[in-house]
């Protein structure tokens, strides 16, 4: 991979982490409630006194050892750059949303928000699966046992939702109506996004 290669590819890493990190400051300032993955990351932030940067980086550290282990080639580039980038960004995009106030506002902005964000959020994920740049650890760990075991990535997402769900809790998170709707749609809907994106776009960013 050359230098020119090298940096279209990071570019357009760093704009999918981006998303990812506005479509889940937008789900946290609706204060509908997270998705299960936040809630945990939010029960971590609360219970250790840590921003979400770190927050980020102990759950996306421990989970990355377990996708080292079981599927290393479903990692890469933008592997990396989701586990050292990803928090900063939910920080960044939350600092500058605080001035909206949006979880003052009424009720369909804050379903907007919320959607916005599920929707910023699973296609962001999708896009880390489907372009062969390296997907989340997470990701990298479901896809191994879908293959192998012949589970679908939507149950094994629900299962995991679930789980994530209930540790977030325990250690303090914030549970509400949007945590549930993420647990039932966010697996459906990344499997949706990852069959809309084009094969033409899986092969370009591929061979990149």
């Amino acid at each position: 991979m050359n230098i020119k290669s090298f940096i279209k590819k990071f570019m357009s890493i760093f704009l999918i982490i981006n998303m990812l990190g506005c479509g889940i400051s937008l789900i946290l300032q609706s204060g509908l409630g997270s998705d299960a993955i936040t809630l945990l990351n939010e029960g971590i932030h609360l219970k250790l006194g840590v921003n979400y940067t770190v927050a980020g980086l102990i759950y996306n550290g421990i989970l990355l050892l377990l996708a080292l282990l079981l599927n290393k080639k479903g990692l890469g580039l933008g592997s990396c750059v989701y586990v050292l980038l990803a928090g900063a960004f939910i920080d960044l995009y939350t600092y500058l949303l605080l001035n909206f106030n949006i979880e003052s506002l009424d009720i369909i902005i804050r379903n907007i928000s919320f959607l916005m964000g599920h929707i910023l959020m699973c296609g962001g994920f999708a896009m880390l699966i489907k372009f062969d740049i390296g997907m989340s650890p997470l990701d990298a760990i479901l896809i191994h046992i879908e293959n192998n075991f012949n589970y679908s990535y939507k149950v094994l997402k629900t299962i995991t939702d679930i789980l994530f769900l209930i540790l977030g809790v325990f250690l303090g998170g914030n549970l509400g109506f949007g945590t549930l709707f993420s647990i039932l749609c966010t697996g459906t809907t990344i499997s949706i996004f990852s069959k809309l994106i084009s094969t033409s776009k899986k092969v370009y960013f591929s061979n990149i």
